[in-house]
């Protein structure tokens, strides 16, 4: 939070990125972010939004052996004289670098809003809904076996005592239970 505040750019010089959280925070902080071009980071940093740097696809190189080398993996090695330009340009433009900034915010507050969420909650729901049967039913409850639903009124089997001065109570809803203790 506080370093970020304090920041003009945020710079992201990465060979691959899961899901791009400094430059997804900065940009909600109108941050402008110079970044590379690829990996996570794509699928919410435009060119409207940031300077997405250029990069060369590499055999994957690590002297620590964390990755394995042999499986053939590649990652990005990003156009480092790109981003130095790209600094000293934002550093002497501060306008365009307040320009970026807005946009960057503007773009980061919808892609990661409520409003988007739902949408994409929706949209999946749309893709994996089953089709209902006749009378509009949803079967798509576990255990519905068409008619009208069932009603269990039988009693489960008595359990051995709790210790004593502990109190369980049963609560039960949409077909699960759930348990609760308390001391007297």
């Amino acid at each position: 939070g506080a370093l970020m505040r304090c920041c003009d750019v945020v710079l992201s010089t990465h060979r691959s990125e899961g899901f791009g959280l400094v430059p997804a925070e900065a940009m909600l902080q109108g941050k402008p972010v110079i970044a590379t071009g690829w990996s996570g980071n794509m699928d919410f940093q435009t060119s409207q939004t940031s300077v997405l740097l250029d990069y060369e696809l590499v055999p994957l190189r690590d002297p620590q052996g964390i990755y394995d080398e042999s499986a053939g993996h590649r990652w990005a090695e990003p156009d480092l004289g790109q981003a130095a330009d790209a600094l000293i340009h934002l550093r002497r433009d501060a306008q365009g670098r307040a320009g970026i900034g807005q946009n960057a915010r503007q773009h980061a507050c919808e892609f990661f809003g409520l409003a988007r969420f739902r949408e994409r909650i929706k949209d999946r729901e749309r893709r994996y809904r089953l089709p209902l049967r006749e009378g509009g039913r949803d079967d798509s409850r576990r255990g519905y076996r068409g008619g009208e639903p069932r009603v269990r009124r039988r009693r489960r089997p008595a359990r051995d005592a709790p210790p004593e001065g502990v109190h369980i109570s049963r609560a039960a809803g949409r077909g699960a239970s759930a348990l609760r203790s308390r001391v007297r």
